[in-house]
């Protein structure tokens, strides 16, 4: 039987509870995502922000509120998937924030971005996701629901990001408000420079 929070949409008030429900599930459970590894595959996320806010999606085969983002594929390396994963998940036009990418006119080395943060985290028992947590800011409209893999997508506000009734995991509230920190940071930079 799946979780509560995954048949209902409502989730416990306990993080803590909600982790440790999903896996026991995941335990008995085959969820079926496209791992390319048997044991790590290589996937990005990124926090998009705007006018305060930073957008989260409700994926439908987790049953959670997560960031943009998805599987590194074979034939492309981390910076490719991220815009892709933007374009196929939310259609914005972005520009990362708070990331480093050299300018090299070599022809054998391409340098890619600087994601703001790095972690790892079970899937199931015996798969990990190592993640590449980058931060962006939208440079276009209103997103649009990728309706075959999520439920919903929303801008969060900091406050919204703490409520209960959308049981956000810590380590994405953690991300989100330092995506937000990383936003306001730079706009009082430019103030203070004058931009």
């Amino acid at each position: 039987m799946k979780p509560s929070f995954m048949r209902t949409g409502r989730v416990s008030d306990s993080a803590l509870y909600r982790r440790i429900e999903f896996a026991l599930y995941a335990q008995t459970q085959t969820i079926i995502m496209s791992h390319i590894h048997e044991l790590i595959d290589w996937v990005v996320s990124v926090y998009i922000v705007k006018d305060g806010k930073v957008l989260l999606v409700r994926h439908k085969q987790l049953g959670m509120w997560l960031p943009i983002g998805g599987h590194v594929e074979l034939d492309e390396d981390p910076e490719q998937a991220l815009f892709r994963e933007v374009e196929e998940e939310c259609g914005l036009e972005i520009e990362l924030i708070g990331s480093a990418k050299p300018s090299l006119n070599d022809p054998i080395s391409k340098p890619l971005p600087t994601p703001a943060f790095i972690d790892i985290h079970k899937i199931s028992p015996k798969h990990r996701h190592i993640v590449l947590v980058y931060v962006a800011r939208s440079k276009s409209g209103d997103p649009k629901l990728a309706e075959k893999e999520h439920h919903d997508i929303r801008w969060f506000s900091r406050a919204d990001l703490r409520k209960k009734e959308f049981g956000l995991l810590p380590a994405i509230i953690f991300y989100a408000e330092s995506a937000l920190k990383m936003d306001e940071y730079i706009e009082k930079s430019k103030e203070f420079i004058g931009r």
